[in-house]
């Protein structure tokens, strides 16, 4: 049985590291002008991922506050932000404990409000965006890293590619099920990134434009590069402790609100252990491959300067 997890803490570990890659990053940065900016609130932060990787692009007098709803993870983040920048003063950064439906910090105030994968875990994420924009100066720029996780179910591999036709079915029905209960009970929506560009414009941004990250992350023998360590080390860490996609009780739970039955639960939970049987036995071989492909959209749009 899978523990009770804090929002996320599963999915935070070092492979984040590699969900960029680097000369698209700095591409990004060009076409936002982040050059330009001062001041940068991550809503959402987590352990600071993010926030470590923008702040290098932006003005080297740039100041940023992260907020996340969790202390553990802002005393993290702030332990993680001065590793990587040991020279930038404290007075350049702050990591806060806050509400993305209620951020603690004051309107107009920043050129530029993000977040990465933070609105489809949000009961209400246009609620988040429209705080988002508040605490924006007038011509101030938003950010949205946020996915279309259902694209995972259908990718294939090595060990899947061959299955009937009604079993992989059932693997997309499965990562549905689970998606609309994870809504359905309040939790967010996993692939709200494919709404991001409409309520964009329907809470009054301007010049929206809409990006998708380059970066996969494939597995192929023989599982030497340090990003490929990382992602099986992830991988074998959650099959042991229960957590991230093995957390079992989580998963029924959102499969069951989703429509999905015990019955239906059951057989794919064991369509998985004996997916991953084959996985272990398949690197331990040198013969598992795959693409990992990601979904990862990037969606930007600007404040009205109109107050």
């Amino acid at each position: 049985m899978g523990k009770k997890e804090k929002h996320s803490e599963a999915f935070l570990g070092r492979y984040r590291d590699f969900w960029w890659n680097p000369d698209f990053v700095d591409l990004m940065a060009k076409r936002w002008n982040l050059r330009r900016v001062l001041s940068v609130a991550d809503i959402g932060c987590g352990l600071g991922h993010w926030s470590r990787l923008l702040f290098r692009y932006l003005n080297p007098k740039a100041k940023l506050v992260g907020i996340d709803l969790e202390k553990d993870y802002v005393e993290k983040a702030a332990i993680n932000f001065k590793h990587d920048y040991p020279k930038i003063k404290k007075k350049q950064y702050s990591f806060i404990t806050g509400n993305a439906t209620l951020i603690p910090l004051p309107s107009n105030s920043f050129d530029l409000v993000t977040c990465q994968t933070l609105l489809i875990h949000l009961k209400d994420p246009e609620r988040a965006l429209r705080e988002m924009i508040r605490v924006a100066r007038p011509g101030g720029l938003i950010i949205c890293s946020e996915p279309n996780n259902i694209f995972e179910s259908l990718e294939l591999n090595s060990i899947n590619h061959s299955k009937p036709v009604e079993t992989l079915t059932k693997t997309f029905e499965y990562a549905i099920r689970y998606e609309r209960g994870k809504m359905n009970l309040g939790e967010g929506y996993n692939s709200f990134g494919d709404l991001l560009p409409g309520i964009f414009a329907k809470v009054g941004l301007k010049d929206i434009k809409v990006y998708i990250s380059d970066k996969a992350q494939p597995l192929f023998p023989p599982y030497r590069s340090k990003e490929q360590q990382i992602i099986l080390k992830q991988m074998e860490e959650w099959r042991e402790k229960g957590t991230g996609e093995w957390n079992r009780e989580l998963y029924k739970r959102r499969i069951l609100a989703g429509g999905g039955s015990d019955k239906f639960f059951n057989s794919m939970w064991r369509i998985f252990e004996s997916d991953f049987k084959k996985f272990k036995e398949a690197i331990k071989r040198k013969e598992y491959f795959q693409t990992g492909g990601m979904f990862l959209y990037l969606v930007s749009g600007v404040k009205n300067r109109i107050l």
